[in-house]
This record gives C-alpha cells, structure tokens and sequence, in this order.
C-alpha cells in the first residue's frame, strides 16, 4: 500500500511540476547578442568591450 502511494506522489509531482531534464528555457539561451557584457570579467577582458559586443553581434551569440 506504501508502494502505491510513493508512486501517486510521484507521478503528481512530474505532472504538476514537470520533468526536471526537459527542454532548455529562454533564459538558458545564448543567441542574445545585445545581452550586457558580464561585470565580473577582468579588466584586461572589460578592455576588449568593443570588440566583444561586435563579435557577438556578427555571430549572434551572447557576449557573457
């Protein structure tokens, strides 16, 4: 009877709360070129900004 519950249980959370593998969301992608260089980047990467957000744009990528 303890085996018949623990599976319900289970069962309803994958319902109510889905698979925890499923697909990727869209904060999980990375094709945002005008995302905000990330601020924790040293000074010697914050030095190439420019050329960074450029190169995020032209292949649309996100720069962090």
């Amino acid at each position: 009877m303890i085996a018949v519950v623990v599976v319900f249980l289970a069962v309803d959370a994958l319902l109510v709360h889905g698979w925890p593998f499923r697909e990727q969301t869209a904060a999980q992608v990375i094709t945002d070129p005008d995302a905000p260089l990330a601020s924790f980047y040293s000074p010697e990467v914050r030095a190439w900004r420019s050329q960074i957000l450029e190169w995020a744009k032209t292949y649309r990528v996100n720069p962090t």
